[in-house]
């Protein structure tokens, strides 16, 4: 009894020893019908022993359970991924063709020709992007130049912009695609009071450049696709000089896609999604405006006049990258005041009637380090501009209440997502759906 004993004994702690050299997966069934007496000891003994080691396991990390819970409360931490996304370049090239609105008063002029060049990357192909909140968009530049109708008066347009696109039913051979971008415009021929005064479109050499537009494509290779639909054009110098009608072509467009594929051995730098925070937040804003005392063509040669603006916003955000917005601004027009005290136009409270107040509902897309901000204002104090310029015709109502606004917002120190954050901001300010100026802003959340 004492040999066998013994015996026991020794295989017990031979055990371990013997599974590492037989190489047995320890989670794998195993036959114990066709094992020696020596073997179906091991596998009696292996359940005691292997849970021995989970406890010992579940011991030693024990300690480590509490950093684990203080990490979580980092909002990165829970979604952190660990690569990067693939690096997937689209490159087109496009020729567009269309007729300028509101130039029948221009003379000759025939039909407006455009030539594109656009390169993106597909965004979203990594767990931790948020672009995948976004949907996966392609993002990039267009660069574009074109002939507007009459090259003696209009001259040609060279634009520069960020480019944002959707492609659907990438897998298939046929499919649609939406372009949406804005950025800046250059006229080679403005309007001048003495060399090109009939050019009333256009009264600046710099101005915003925008195109909304709708493709249909057919793949023919597996790299390459032509395409085919619409591109709504728009340019405007946002009141900063007269005139300003400003330009706007629906155009018909055709052209190529071109993608390589994915680049090899090269990915994104890893990004996280940051946590939802639904709490309230207040913002506060300085503005800085500068536009023309006129109307839409005339006075052209007047002099320009700053407009100052300080809001205060209640925002909260709905989800992962909508934000609303409730706020209140009271801005003052150097134009008004001007022109108020020189006519005697109000005897008394002249800068108070130069004055203007709103109240703002606006949404803001997050994208990281930027922001996409619509804001309509409504007027709830507005003497000066609702007598002098609207002088009581019901036919512009509103002009006289409704200021939307639309822009970009960069935030340089913390990002979009952040509970405090400063922003650098520009939009498009109007009075009704005529621009009323170019608006520069800082702000800072709490």
């Amino acid at each position: 009894m004492e040999r066998i004993l013994y015996i026991a004994i020794a295989l017990v702690f031979a055990f371990p020893v013997f599974s590492q050299e037989t190489g047995y997966d320890m989670q794998q069934p195993i036959d114990i019908e066709n094992q020696s007496n020596s073997e179906k000891i091991q596998i009696e003994e292996e359940p005691q022993n292997y849970k021995t080691e989970e406890r010992i396991e579940a011991i030693e990390d024990e300690p480590s359970k509490k950093p684990i819970q203080e990490e979580e409360k980092n909002p990165y931490s829970h979604y952190e991924s660990t690569t990067g996304g693939n690096i997937t370049p689209h490159f087109s090239c496009d020729y567009l063709h269309g007729k300028l609105f509101k130039a029948k008063d221009i003379p000759n002029t025939i039909g407006s020709n455009y030539f594109q060049l656009s390169a993106t990357l597909s965004t979203g192909t990594q767990p931790g992007s948020y672009f995948n909140w976004y949907k996966k968009p392609e993002l990039g530049l267009t660069f574009m130049c074109g002939l507007l109708g009459n090259y003696d008066v209009l001259g040609s347009v060279f634009a520069l912009y960020p480019t944002w696109k959707y492609t659907f039913f990438e897998t298939s051979d046929i499919g649609l695609s939406i372009k949406l971008g804005t950025g800046l415009a250059w006229f080679t021929n403005p309007y001048d009071k003495f060399d090109n005064s009939e050019n009333t479109l256009i009264g600046s050499h710099l101005n915003n450049g925008t195109e909304i537009g709708l493709n249909a494509w057919f793949r023919f290779h597996p790299q390459w696709k032509i395409e085919a639909g619409t591109s709504f054009l728009h340019f405007s110098n946002c009141h900063t000089k007269i005139p300003n009608i400003g330009i706007n072509d629906l155009t018909a467009k055709v052209g190529v896609v071109y993608e390589p594929g994915t680049l090899k051995d090269k990915t994104t730098r890893v990004r996280h999604l940051p946590a939802m925070d639904s709490a309230w937040k207040k913002t506060m804003m300085v503005s800085l405006g500068r536009h023309k005392l006129a109307n839409t063509t005339y006075p052209t040669d007047g002099p320009s006049y700053n407009v100052y603006k300080l809001s205060g916003y209640v925002s909260k955000r709905l989800t992962n990258i909508n934000e609303i917005q409730f706020g209140a601004s009271v801005s003052y027009y150097e134009g008004y005041y001007e022109f108020i005290h020189l006519t005697d136009y109000y005897k008394h409270f002249q800068h108070l009637m130069s004055s203007v107040v709103m109240l703002h509902i606006g949404h803001e897309f997050l994208i990281n380090r930027f922001g996409f901000d619509t804001d309509l204002g409504i007027k709830v104090f507005n003497p000066f501009h609702r007598s002098y310029f609207l002088n009581k015709d019901n036919s512009l109502w509103h002009k006289a209440y409704l200021a939307p606004k639309v822009g970009f917002k960069f935030y340089p120190i913390w990002n979009s997502f952040d509970k405090q954050k400063l922003a650098l901001g520009i939009y498009i300010k109007s009075n009704g759906l005529q621009a009323d100026y170019l608006e520069y802003s800082l702000s800072y959340t709490f």
